[in-house]
């Protein structure tokens, strides 16, 4: 028979287990394709965290991971447990809480993140996590494990690229905070780490697409003309579907980006038009105005 102290300490031991899984993320399954060393890159950089100025950690905060400090332009550390908690502790390296960012394939917005790190040589089953927490509504977490995103364990630093998809859960949620979970191979082990860099961005390099070129063909012209006066005040559709401003509405200032550069290389439009291009012919014009005035009058009939 137990003696009432061992009772006691079991009990308390369950409770703290109970109060742990209450407080735990969801953790749903990833949607998304994991690499190492694939040569992706990241463009139209969100946010990024290089780690160049020794100790300065650029606000990620440690828990049950010692000695943690940046010291020739990489963020280091030693994990202390496997993630098993509470029978092991639990390595995190919480992110920045000021930097929120929505997960998605427009301008200004992350469908890809990628970090460089370097884990002990022989470690076999170290894992590095990422967290998700989105500014409303329960915590989701983008677990990646050796299975599905292996993690190399040869003391050298290699570059690991996650793409997230329309499919993943979080698409279109906005992401309040960020987290790595640094994860040894035991309970019993100290693993050591270190992150040379890591960056949200996209996979679409924003900065070279032609202004007004709605289906990025390289060539401004009456096709994307075509799916601006379609989707004209359409909501939340995105650049591909006219709305190249990303304001959230296909209009006329949507318009006026290809007005200015139709039928050139991204040129002004008064410039291209002295060079012998013709301007928008008054059909495509008319068809503009006629979508605003059915658009004005619906808009009357209902106020009426």
């Amino acid at each position: 028979m137990k003696h009432p102290y061992e009772r006691a300490t079991a009990l308390i031991s369950v409770l703290a287990a109970i109060a742990w899984l209450a407080a735990a993320p969801t953790a749903m399954a990833a949607i998304g394709t994991g690499s190492v060393d694939g040569g992706e890159e990241v463009f139209s950089i969100v946010h990024s965290w290089e780690w160049n100025t020794d100790g300065d950690l650029e606000g990620w905060t440690p828990a049950s991971i010692n000695n943690a400090d940046v010291a020739g332009g990489l963020l280091t550390g030693e994990s202390l447990g496997d993630g098993s908690f509470p029978a092991g502790a639990d390595p995190i390296f919480n992110g920045p809480g000021d930097h929120s960012f929505v997960i998605g394939s427009a301008v200004g917005e992350v469908n890809r993140v990628q970090f460089a790190a370097q884990f002990d040589a022989g470690a076999p089953t170290v894992r590095t996590e990422m967290f998700f927490f989105p500014t409303a509504g329960a915590h989701e977490s983008q677990v990646w494990t050796p299975d599905d995103f292996p993690v190399i364990t040869d003391g050298n630093l290699h570059v690991y690229t996650v793409g997230i998809g329309p499919a993943d859960p979080l698409w279109g949620a906005t992401i309040g905070t960020f987290r790595l979970d640094p994860v040894a191979d035991n309970q019993n082990v100290v693993d050591s780490f270190a992150y040379d860099y890591l960056r949200l961005g996209n996979s679409t390099d924003f900065t070279a697409l032609l202004p007004g070129d709605v289906n990025e063909d390289t060539v401004v012209d009456e096709a994307d003309f075509e799916i601006i006066r379609v989707n004209f005040f359409s909501m939340d559709v995105g650049r591909s579907n006219g709305d190249l401003n990303i304001d959230g509405i296909v209009d006329l200032e949507d318009f006026g980006e290809w007005k200015d550069n139709f039928g050139g290389d991204g040129g002004s439009f008064r410039g291209m038009l002295f060079g012998g291009v013709p301007e928008p012919g008054s059909g495509g014009l008319a068809a503009i105005g006629i979508v605003i005035l059915g658009v004005i009058r619906r808009r009357s009939r209902r106020a009426a």
